[in-house]
């Protein structure tokens, strides 16, 4: 997925239910808070890999933004298929 992101200059915002933090794919893999501003991943996720956090925690909403548009995806088998 960081490979695709990086490829298509995309940036992939997985927020989850119940966190005030998202998942952020942009050339890296990062945590944000609601605002936009970059955390330490392990305030945000605690020991999780990005990995055991798009698995184990409840999705929300799963936003791409490309140069010329934005979509959203339903669900985390759309997104693999988007960075496959």
């Amino acid at each position: 997925m960081v490979k695709r992101a990086r490829e298509r200059s995309a940036r992939v915002r997985v927020t989850f239910k119940g966190l005030r933090y998202a998942l952020v794919i942009d050339g890296y893999v990062k945590a944000e808070d609601v605002g936009g501003r970059s955390i330490e991943w392990s305030r945000a996720f605690g020991s999780l890999t990005p990995a055991e956090a798009l698995t184990s925690l409840p999705l929300e909403d799963i936003e791409v933004s490309l140069p010329d548009k934005s979509f959203k995806l339903k669900g985390l088998k759309e997104l693999l298929s988007w960075a496959l």
